[in-house]
């Protein structure tokens, strides 16, 4: 799991989600509640080309993909496995009990070794 992520909160604009995936490579975001609770994720997948917005700007809360799909930071290795599995999501948001972000877990970090 990395533990330091980049997040955007609700209101925040296409063209700031944009920017930030560009400036950190990210290619998934989670979208953050005032308590820093996961609502949300915004990936590339769910920004619609510039072309076709409307003049009111989109924010993540529009284009997010809700509720996220989470893993609690006390799952298991397999349990983070599987729901990779059932959903074919690149990356999760890890969380505590209270849903608050405390990293993310990619495909890349099941396989690493030195866990």
């Amino acid at each position: 799991m990395r533990h330091t992520v980049v997040a955007v909160g609700p209101h925040v604009g296409r063209e700031e989600i944009v920017g930030t995936m560009d400036r950190w490579h990210a290619s998934t975001l989670p979208v953050l509640a005032g308590d820093g609770r996961v609502v949300g994720v915004v990936s590339e997948a769910d920004l619609p080309p510039r072309t076709a917005l409307t003049a009111r700007a989109a924010t993540a809360e529009q284009l997010m993909t809700a509720p996220a799909l989470t893993v609690r930071e006390d799952a298991t290795l397999t349990q983070v496995a599987r729901t990779m599995a059932l959903v074919p999501l690149e990356r999760l948001p890890v969380v505590d009990r209270s849903g608050r972000l405390q990293g993310m877990v990619s495909g890349c970090d099941l396989l690493r070794r030195d866990r």
